[in-house]
């Protein structure tokens, strides 16, 4: 028997799967919806075996369960935006034109498109036709971060399972990772743990950014620039440093309100609480506002360097009136 673990912490979203094949009403589409590394292709994986497989659970020794694990079953084609920033229509054609092509080894074709939210308006609305009427032999899932940017009409046409997030114990189960910081700030998504443990530089940046931070209660307004260097020298890591800012006055934020088991930055207790007492809890707020407003800004438009300028000067001038 090949050695394979189910993904470890979703056992609702397994259950509901493996019943609803053992009484014989699988949907013809499903969405996968949840936060990027919360577990969706892992989830996808396990639901690849369960559909490929004969019995009622994946047996791990058939033929077509040790083709779907070794990533050869041509029975399920995965389809993904890879480097690009949509799924195009093109792509969408050549999954419509494979999905009248019967099944070579398995009694099902199950096609996984990845990013789904990612699809354009156009490819969303030719996958429609497919989804509308699709052979009894094909199965679609859509692995989805942000669902409404998918068509109500999909929507209407799927199942929406929502994928949850992991407790840290399971994270902990997951990829050994026993420290506590590193559990907290990861959210329950095991793909952003497993990122952080991979990555050397995270802590140097961490460390670094708690640093520059401290300089915005300097009142020397130069120091403003020595702030903006750095976050524009890491803008290859905007995603992290706006995730450390977010983090950083969202505790600020809790301190304030006198909810300090919600903080995450725990070991940095001694930066928090000079911003609490520096910042009022409206001060606090609006800081919050400002990080989203500009984080937003610059997913739509772009423009990082000139975004984190106007940031700066704006949280300054919300510290110091």
């Amino acid at each position: 028997m090949i050695n394979y673990i189910p993904p470890i912490g979703q056992e609702k979203v397994i259950s509901y799967f493996e019943n609803a094949k053992s009484n014989n009403k699988m949907s013809a589409a499903y969405i996968l919806e949840g936060e990027s590394g919360i577990g969706k292709k892992e989830i996808a994986k396990y639901l690849s075996l369960l559909v490929m497989c004969n019995e009622d659970k994946p047996c791990l020794k058939c033929e077509k369960c040790t083709y779907t694990l070794a990533g050869t079953n041509p029975d399920i084609i995965v389809i993904s935006n890879e480097d690009k920033a949509s799924v195009g229509v093109e792509k969408v054609r050549d999954i419509i034109q494979e999905a009248y092509v019967l099944p070579k080894v398995s009694n099902k074709k199950l096609f996984i498109i990845e990013n789904a939210h990612l699809m354009t308006h156009g490819a969303q609305n030719c996958i429609l036709k497919v989804l509308e009427e699709p052979p009894e032999y094909v199965m679609f899932l859509l692995l989805c971060e942000k669902i409404d940017l998918l068509l109500p009409t999909i929507r209407s046409r799927s199942v929406v399972v929502s994928v949850k997030k992991l407790s840290k114990e399971n994270l902990s189960k997951i990829t050994g990772c026993k420290d506590e910081f590193l559990l907290e700030y990861s959210g329950g998504r095991v793909g952003k743990l497993t990122s952080l443990l991979n990555d050397e530089n995270f802590v140097i940046l961490r460390n670094s950014f708690f640093d520059k931070m401290k300089l915005l209660l300097g009142k020397n307004e130069s120091d403003l620039y020595k702030i903006y260097d750095f976050l524009d020298e890491n803008k290859e890591s905007k995603d992290l440093i706006f995730e450390m800012l977010t983090s950083f006055f969202r505790d600020v934020l809790f301190y304030k309100n006198l909810c300090e088991e919600f903080v995450i930055n725990k070991d940095k207790t001694e930066y928090i609480l000079l911003f609490s007492e520096k910042l009022s809890l409206k001060n606090c707020q609006k800081i919050c506002e400002i990080i989203f407003e500009i984080q937003t800004q610059m997913g739509k438009y772009g423009g990082y360097s000139v975004n984190i300028h106007t940031m700066l000067i704006k949280i300054w001038e919300e510290i110091y009136g």
